[in-house]
């Protein structure tokens, strides 16, 4: 028990862990209203790239939540972050 309360305050330096709400407020012009919040599930995989001699980089994939309807022809907006900082020409 000790461990845990004192790994959690190193990782949380004493504020409670976050938490996700079941809802959000969103306002609008047609006014404000409230909207659930659906959890989603974060994959770690890796992607190798025949362009740079088979280097395996590992990414971070966000799924869809499980039991989300398939739509034929709808299309699920992604973005895709970049947080490894630019390589400088001499990094080879």
């Amino acid at each position: 028990m000790l461990l845990s309360v004192t790994s959690t305050f190193w990782l949380y330096r004493g504020f409670p862990p976050p938490s996700v709400p079941h809802s959000i407020a969103v306002r609008s012009p047609r006014g404000a209203r409230q909207v659930p919040v659906i959890t989603t599930t974060v994959q770690s995989i890796t992607v190798q790239s025949p362009a740079l001699g088979g280097y395996a980089d590992p990414v971070f994939v966000v799924l869809p939540p499980p039991g989300m309807p398939v739509i034929p022809g709808r299309v699920i907006r992604s973005c895709t972050c970049c947080t490894d900082s630019p390589a400088s020409p001499r990094s080879s």
